[in-house]
């Protein structure tokens, strides 16, 4: 059990690595293909509820066209994340960024406001703050640009916690193995010492 477990999270380790390899070789790729699996499960999950709907309702109709115009519009909204990726990646990448800044601003306004602030925590807060408005201002001047730097953050973030799961992981398998080694040992041992006795 413990090595199948460990086995299992060797192998997850391992499609982290190579998943953030692929982050850094084909950042822009990455990227479409993650809206175009969120577009295909939004059309997959739509055409499934609408079928149910119908299947289970098919007599009486009238009762849930609620239901079926909800669906059909969030199959509409999955074929559009399909057709215009690139459109969305910059519309979430924008709104994103506005985030960004509008919290930087308003983080910056709390750390000269709240009283019991020490001068530390007040510093501290004034450059997290700023931190967060530059980078959102850089996103929103320079969108394609920094969405390529965010993928390849991303990638590097994903290689070093697989690498450093998978080490983590080989270390525990070695060492559940020198433990399982040295209780048969100790069995042997005794299995030896009691044979000695009945002699």
């Amino acid at each position: 059990m413990f090595k199948r477990n460990k086995i299992s999270d060797l192998l997850l380790s391992l499609m982290s690595v190579v998943l953030g390899i692929l982050f850094l070789v084909f950042p822009n790729d990455i990227l479409h293909m993650i809206f175009y699996i969120i577009g295909a499960v939004i059309i997959v999950f739509g055409i499934f509820n609408l079928v149910i709907t119908i299947y289970h309702h098919h007599n009486d109709l009238s009762n849930y066209v609620p239901s079926i115009v909800i669906n059909s519009i969030i199959i509409i909204i999955g074929i559009l994340f399909e057709a215009l990726a690139s459109f969305f990646i910059i519309v979430v990448l924008i709104l994103f960024s506005i985030t960004m800044i509008i919290t930087g601003l308003y983080g910056m306004y709390e750390a000269t406001v709240i009283p019991f602030l020490t001068t530390g925590e007040r510093i501290l807060k004034i450059v997290f703050n700023i931190f967060n408005l530059v980078i959102g201002v850089f996103l929103v001047i320079n969108v394609k640009e920094t969405v390529v730097w965010i993928m390849y953050v991303i990638g590097a973030l994903l290689i070093v916690d697989g690498l450093l799961a998978t080490i983590s992981t080989i270390i525990e398998m070695i060492v559940y193995k020198r433990k399982e080694n040295a209780r048969l040992r100790n069995v042997i041992d005794v299995k030896i010492e009691s044979e000695t006795i009945d002699e």
